[in-house]
């Protein structure tokens, strides 16, 4: 369906649009597409389990965050009448959906304690082979900025975007820098 709101990612070859909100029938998506610039085709993947943890239901949302490292795109953040913590991988090459760890405090153990990460409306960079979170906004706009290491599936505090707090942004990256403007 036609929506808002999207978020997209790359991963070798392909495009794939996932997620937003679909005006029409006033609900939040989960649904995932794949691109071919190849073949200039669409193809339907598998959507983002729905589901709840207790405390907030996951799956559909608008204005989440996403990006390609490696052979896999990642997806978290986001809206559905609550910000979203969950956090997923994405393997195109068996169109599997596999839920890594929360990006809040949601566990018993220590590695969370500090993760205060959820938000709608921010940037992903990848840079060096990690990935930086910065900007968005949850209750107000953000400067802070996290760290990503796929290996390990953990987030690190890093030094704050040195620009003004911003949400909605654009941003991209050489590689080696990452670059974001307006917001």
């Amino acid at each position: 369906p036609a929506r808002n709101a999207a978020t997209g990612f790359a991963v070798g070859t392909k495009g794939y649009i996932a997620t937003g909100y679909d005006a029409t029938k006033k609900d939040y998506l989960n649904d995932c597409w794949q691109y071919d610039p190849a073949t200039n085709s669409w193809k339907e993947m598998a959507s983002i389990p729905d589901g709840t943890d207790g405390t907030n239901i996951y799956g559909k949302r608008y204005y989440a965050l996403s990006f390609g490292i490696g052979q896999y795109g990642y997806l978290g953040t986001g809206y559905n009448d609550n910000y979203q913590k969950d956090f997923w991988k994405f393997d195109p090459s068996d169109g599997t959906w596999t839920q890594l760890r929360d990006m809040s405090d949601s566990s018993d153990e220590s590695y969370d304690d500090d993760y205060n990460i959820v938000r709608t409306n921010g940037v992903a960079l990848v840079i060096d082979g990690a990935v930086y979170l910065a900007c968005g906004e949850s209750g107000g706009v953000r400067s802070d900025t996290w760290k990503y290491y796929p290996t390990t599936d953990l987030w690190e505090k890093v030094a704050k975007f040195k620009g003004t707090a911003r949400s909605a942004t654009v941003a991209f990256s050489n590689g080696e820098r990452g670059f974001v403007a307006t917001g």
